[in-house]
């Protein structure tokens, strides 16, 4: 999974990209990720995943691409904080165990 945050995190901050070029590099790694198989996911509001898709984005990598990067500029283009927003994953993430909320996380025991 990879998050629009974190996108345009390597676009702003990594490769020190501004306007156009930094759009530019928003839709075309958008393009890539649905190009070969990803799907946009956003939060779930059903108390048991994290995740669900987000099928209104579109299906084809091109109307994808333009629908996400035409909604982050329309809102300003603003960096955006981590797992807020929309993300990226393969379908099989959906109905992974990593996308439950009860999933058990493994404990952890600290040192003193």
């Amino acid at each position: 999974m990879v998050g629009l945050w974190g996108i345009l995190s390597m676009g702003r901050v990594g490769y020190e990209l501004t306007n156009g070029d930094l759009r530019e590099f928003v839709a075309l790694y958008v393009y890539t990720l649905i190009a070969h198989g990803g799907i946009v996911i956003e939060g779930a509001d059903d108390g048991i995943h994290y995740w669900r898709a987000a099928p209104h984005y579109g299906e084809k990598p091109e109307d994808v691409a333009h629908a996400v990067t035409a909604e982050w500029i329309a809102q300003g283009e603003p960096d955006i904080p981590g797992y807020e927003g929309i993300a990226f994953a393969l379908p099989s993430y959906l109905d992974s165990p990593e996308n439950r909320r009860d999933w058990p996380k493994p404990k952890v025991e600290l040192p003193a």
